[in-house]
Order: C-alpha cells, then sequence, then structure tokens
C-alpha cells in the first residue's frame, strides 16, 4: 500500500490579469496538485471533490488555508 503524503500547505491563487482563480495542495515531498477554485458566497474554494477533500484534510491537519493575489 503506497504511503499517505503529508500536506505542508493548501492555498487559493487568483491570477489578477486573467481572473483566473486556482487551488493548490503542496505535500512535503515537494508534490503538488493544482485545481480550480471559484467563489462561493464571498470564500473561495476549490472546485471537485478530490480538491475540496484534500482542503478539509489539511484543515483537520491544522493547517491554516491561504489566500494570494498574484
Amino acid at each position: 500500500m503506497a504511503e499517505v503524503k503529508q500536506i505542508k500547505r493548501a492555498y487559493t491563487r487568483l491570477y489578477r490579469d486573467s481572473g483566473q482563480l486556482c487551488a493548490y495542495v503542496d505535500f512535503t515531498d515537494g508534490s503538488r496538485l493544482e485545481g480550480m477554485a471559484e467563489m462561493y458566497h464571498g470564500v473561495r474554494v476549490p472546485r471537485g471533490a478530490h480538491m475540496g477533500a484534500l482542503f478539509d484534510r489539511a484543515m483537520r491537519e491544522g493547517k491554516t488555508v491561504e489566500h494570494e493575489t498574484w
């Protein structure tokens, strides 16, 4: 069975030039998962069940979800 990766950081990033909103999860082994995000009642949230589950897991593990604007 594969070892479960440890989450280092979960965050959203709004790109000002394109208006694109993305969700990212960085892992301690240096890998990263990327997906789309959306605004939901004024809050940036990942789109899709998998990224949503990873963000939930990060919060359960005590990580603060960060929000960046580039």
